[in-house]
């Protein structure tokens, strides 16, 4: 990851306006996931387990049992149509 700077100054020459960009991998910008796991919300961890196929939850985690994805406590993350 890369970040560009860049630095103009106004006509008064007294005020200077930085702007940064970030870059992502190959120099384009990065992309905004709506479908990106979610690993918290509302402040308390997402748990992994059920959202995950392959491992089980005895729901003893403390952790919430939503889906990452939409945050719907009616079904785990690969069972999600958003």
């Amino acid at each position: 990851m890369r970040v560009d700077r860049s630095e103009a100054m106004s006509s008064s020459a007294t005020t200077t306006t930085t702007t940064m960009v970030v870059v992502g991998k190959g120099g384009k910008s990065p992309q905004l996931n709506r479908n990106k796991p979610k690993v918290r919300h509302g402040g308390k961890p997402i748990c992994f387990k059920f959202n995950n196929r392959d491992e089980t939850c005895t729901g003893e985690c403390a952790m919430l049992h939503i889906c990452q994805i939409c945050l719907s406590p009616d079904h785990a993350r690969y069972e999600c149509t958003q």
